[in-house]
């Protein structure tokens, strides 16, 4: 059979994840947790409050080993206001379909949390090794999907940004002063005489 071609991990935009962790509780509270922690579904609903130490134990896991994460300081101080399950919900399905009635995100699903952290932590400069035992990943090459599409993202957030000269960067040198009239001021010989010029930076 031919191979089916695996789909790119999707994350979401400032604007879909402002608008998602500003839900109200527990839903907001929820996305928070998994969008800064990278967990599966499954994995934190099992997570209790008593799991979060010097950073989040994570146990059960996919790979049945307990791993370790950690949580940034907004949502470790948001994890000590709470005891017993951190996730008060169990299906997946019926949270999703809540969260996209609320926010008008067709196709938002939970797992694409766990996508969005990764895809962040890599755009942020973070070390794919680190990432792949934060997400409990049995091989490197799983998570190397995710730094191909933060390498496509770099390229083309720095083509947006850097500048467009034309002939590249020897001509841009070369057209970086251009002559241009002096303003009009006390001259030492007649009017009609020979001009005055001067050299002024028009690009930076």
């Amino acid at each position: 059979m031919p191979r089916i071609p695996e789909t790119a991990p999707k994350g979401f935009s400032d604007e879909e994840r402002a608008k998602l962790v500003a839900l109200p509780e527990p839903y907001g509270f929820v996305l928070r947790f998994l969008f800064g922690t990278g967990l599966r579904w499954g994995e934190g609903c099992r997570v209790q409050a008593s799991h979060v130490k010097d950073g989040l134990e994570v146990e059960r896991t996919k790979t049945g080993r307990v791993r370790r994460v950690p949580l940034g300081p907004a949502l470790a101080g948001e994890v000590r206001g709470h005891v017993g399950r951190l996730v008060p919900f169990s299906s997946h399905s019926s949270f999703g379909k809540a969260v996209r009635k609320a926010t008008w995100i067709a196709d938002f699903h939970v797992h694409r949390t766990r996508h969005d952290f990764a895809i962040q932590w890599l755009r942020d400069w973070g070390s794919l090794a680190a990432l792949k035992d934060i997400l409990g990943h049995a091989s490197i090459a799983t998570t190397m999907r995710y730094a191909r599409i933060t390498e496509d993202l770099i390229k083309r957030e720095a083509e947006r940004r850097l500048p467009r000269a034309r002939g590249g960067l020897i001509e841009g040198r070369r057209r970086r002063f251009v002559s241009t009239p002096c303003p009009p001021r006390p001259l030492p010989f007649p009017a009609g005489g020979r001009k005055c010029w001067r050299r002024s930076a028009v690009t930076r």
